[in-house]
């Protein structure tokens, strides 16, 4: 017969055992993604445990770099008929990299607030912001860097019509370990800036979500 103390000493090694376990299995890395890859609900940002909340539809991968230090980046398109409806830039950071890079006005940032999110539980230590930019395509190839050109490229090939205009919600979620950094792009002929700073707002709980691995708490509002 096994004794208290030994019973408690068994309890205890099964649950240090078992955290261990969902840690390392949380920190798996994701695999690779490769361009023309199709996914839907949400994408693994390969080399880490973070994810990319996708609005409704299937988004094709359409560039991507290899992991290049602490970084990795992918982009990912939504397409229909030829029309370009919206793009998905996400760059995931295996190091902490604090809001005054991201959540401060510049750059074409606009209407920069603090992110909220519905699931929040007692120890998260995520703090991050949300934008509003609008950028343009039309720029000399030496402004913009070499994986969108390979992504327009991609894009053309497959008969996509390239928008001049895009406005983009823009996310950044930092905590002591990692950072996320991703764009949502709307066809600038689709939406407007009122539209994309609305869908922004709702759909920050999303982002934060798969970023912590939950479910959303709040509805996911369409793709305006």
């Amino acid at each position: 017969m096994v004794g208290p103390r030994t019973f408690l000493t068994l309890l205890l090694v099964m649950a240090i055992s078992g955290g261990a376990l969902a840690e390392q299995q949380r920190e798996k890395p994701a695999r690779k993604l490769a361009p023309g890859e199709r996914f839907a609900g949400s994408v693994p940002l390969e080399g880490t445990a973070q994810a990319i909340a996708l609005p409704a539809g299937d988004w094709t991968v359409v560039a991507r770099i290899e992991e290049q230090g602490p970084y990795a980046l992918v982009l990912l398109a939504k397409t229909e008929g030829g029309h370009l409806q919206g793009l998905i830039w996400a760059r995931s950071a295996a190091t902490p990299i604090g809001l005054g890079t991201w959540c401060a006005a510049g750059g074409g940032r606009q209407l920069v607030e603090p992110l909220w999110s519905g699931n929040a539980q007692a120890g998260d230590a995520e703090e991050g912001c949300l934008w509003v930019r609008q950028w343009s395509t039309g720029v000399n190839p030496e402004d913009l860097d070499d994986y969108w050109w390979r992504a327009f490229e991609r894009l053309r090939q497959d008969g996509v019509d390239i928008p001049s205009g895009l406005i983009a919600a823009g996310y950044h979620i930092a905590d002591g370990a990692a950072a996320l950094t991703v764009e949502y792009s709307f066809n600038a002929d689709d939406v407007n800036a009122q539209q994309v700073a609305s869908w922004a707002r709702d759909w920050q709980d999303a982002v934060v979500a798969a970023y912590r691995g939950r479910p959303a708490q709040s509805p996911s509002p369409a793709w305006p």
